[in-house]
């Protein structure tokens, strides 16, 4: 499946969210649209804090930074449809996150919850 950077947004926190489109052509003049939302978190964006993780071990679970995605999707669009489907799902997407993944304490929060997220995977042998 190729994927296309649609569009780039500086958000208000600093992090940049890419809007890519997945779509794919099925059969016939209909088509699988898909967009997906991503952001890389650097790990490092994590200061110090009395009572969690350094971020030295963040870095040690994590790796240097975390992607953050999400997937939208819709099935059997006609092609006269496609565009306009592709803009709609992003819209949709824009209008009820933006504000959550723009928030100042968006990448931390995201970044300690996989790094729980990663010591119990360790823990239970999930990671395995």
């Amino acid at each position: 499946m190729e994927e296309k950077t649609v569009k780039t947004m500086e958000l208000d926190n600093g992090l940049v969210l890419k809007i890519m489109d997945e779509s794919k052509k099925l059969v016939g003049d209909r088509w699988l649209v898909k967009c997906a939302f991503q952001i890389d978190v650097p790990a490092d964006c994590v200061k110090k804090q009395e009572n969690g993780p350094s971020p030295e071990e963040i870095r040690a679970a994590l790796g240097s930074a975390v992607r953050f995605e999400q997937k939208r999707e819709r099935n059997f669009i006609g092609e006269k449809e496609k565009d306009a489907v592709f803009d709609s799902l992003c819209s949709f997407f824009l209008d009820t996150n933006l504000s959550y993944l723009a928030h100042p304490e968006f990448g931390t929060k995201f970044i300690l919850k996989k790094y729980r997220e990663s010591v119990k995977n360790f823990r239970t042998g999930a990671g395995n």
